[in-house]
């Protein structure tokens, strides 16, 4: 990337401006465009570029889109005025040169002093596969009516505001059922893309009046390696303090039988050994580790091995009985199982989703996902031609979803 900026922010009322639809290459040239910006900087500076390769892959038709794009975004108004004074593609130096409207700078610069604004780590969500320009627009149009003290984050959009901030006020479906569906596949996209929206109708008897949205809460790509830093330095912890538990333990099994020895004749039988076994797996808390420390102390103090009290699992554990592997493990296997048999990531994004809001789902989510492995392996008289048709139909079953695609 021509930048290592990742986040993109833009006040509210820029982003509920009344907008065209945009195609997918124009709205990767929005926010790579935008990407060069630093909330520090007060003022544009005078001219600023990007790659092409970060847009577009340089080969045929790609750079007829590419042209396309440029041309429409060029001739977007926010209040009245263009974003973009200069927008074009220097081919001869395979870069886009763009020079910004001063008049706009307040929706894109400074926002922590100006008030509400929406931030979204955009090179994270294409990473994650996210493309369609639907699904954009809805994110920053939900992130927009972000509020991080409201008791809820519920949104409704009415008829004529998804007409406005959509389609600039023209009405391209002939009813609600058409607008619906449009918006509809812009929310599966970003669920295969892990940002959670629950959209449903919004009624008043049997005439629609809009859509009601959850306003997705996202966590910044800088919370997410710092919680990944904490549990690596709990986990260096605890696997140091494995080792010194079990050298103190050799320590407190032999200090009783050099005694013995010490004082026993040469001719007497040897003492018994006395052996104490302590394990510590990687998913032992900090509770066991403590407990198991006291063991080992009352065992060099006293000479005798005390009984290891047993540890009892909490209800909302991510461990699973009988596995070595933490639920998010279990589910990053599944994924790539799941992958193989040619499912396609918003197919299995759905599962995942649909486990993640009910983890009672757990057992017959992996079991079924056995089962059909199984099957697929082993089909004995009748092969299976279809695998990915069969585990999706299997999965839908057990685990109460529909997995369509527009």
């Amino acid at each position: 990337m021509t930048t290592k900026n990742t986040t993109v922010s833009l006040s509210n009322e820029f982003i509920q401006q009344p907008q065209k639809p945009f195609t997918a290459v124009e709205t990767k040239l929005f926010h790579f465009t935008l990407l060069q910006l630093h909330q520090k900087e007060k003022v544009f500076k005078p001219l600023y570029t990007v790659d092409v390769s970060d847009i577009i892959t340089k080969q045929g038709s790609n750079y007829a889109l590419l042209s396309e794009a440029i041309t429409s975004l060029k001739s977007r108004e926010w209040f009245g005025v263009p974003l973009f004074l200069e927008l074009r593609h220097v081919k001869g130096e395979s870069v886009i040169e763009f020079i910004l409207n001063p008049l706009l700078s307040k929706h894109l610069l400074g926002l922590k002093e100006i008030g509400w604004f929406a931030t979204i780590d955009v090179a994270a969500l294409y990473e994650r596969g996210l493309k369609n320009p639907v699904a954009w627009r809805l994110l920053w149009i939900l992130r927009s009516y972000w509020r991080p003290k409201a008791k809820d984050h519920k949104k409704i959009l009415t008829i004529a505001e998804l007409h406005s901030m959509f389609f600039a006020n023209d009405v391209p479906f002939d009813g609600f059922t058409r607008l619906k569906q449009h918006i509809g596949c812009a929310e599966k996209a970003l669920v295969a893309a892990g940002v959670q929206v629950y959209m449903k109708s919004d009624k008043r008897g049997l005439i629609a009046k809009g859509l009601k949205f959850i306003v997705p809460d996202l966590k910044l790509k800088t919370k997410r390696k710092l919680k990944d830093a904490i549990e690596s330095v709990v986990e260096t912890v605890s696997e140091t303090v494995t080792q010194v538990v079990a050298e103190v333990a050799k320590v407190a099994v032999m200090a009783p039988v050099a005694a013995t020895l010490a004082v026993a004749p040469v001719v007497a039988e040897a003492a018994p050994t006395l052996s104490t076994r302590t394990t510590v797996t990687g998913s032992t808390s900090m509770g066991n580790i403590g407990s198991l420390m006291n063991q080992v102390l009352d065992t060099a103090s006293t000479g005798r091995a005390s009984t290891p009290t047993p540890q009892v699992q909490p209800a909302n554990t991510l461990v699973v009985t009988g596995s070595q592997l933490n639920l998010a493990s279990r589910v990053q296997l599944a994924r790539e199982k799941m992958n193989r048999y040619k499912l396609a990531d918003w197919q299995i994004e759905i599962f995942v989703s649909a486990l993640r809001r009910n983890l009672a789902l757990e057992k017959a989510f992996f079991s079924t996902l056995y089962k059909v492995q199984q099957a697929i392996e082993t089909p004995g008289e009748k092969a299976i031609d279809n695998k990915a048709g069969y585990i999706v139909r299997q999965m839908e079953a057990a685990l109460s979803v529909q997995c369509r695609k527009c």
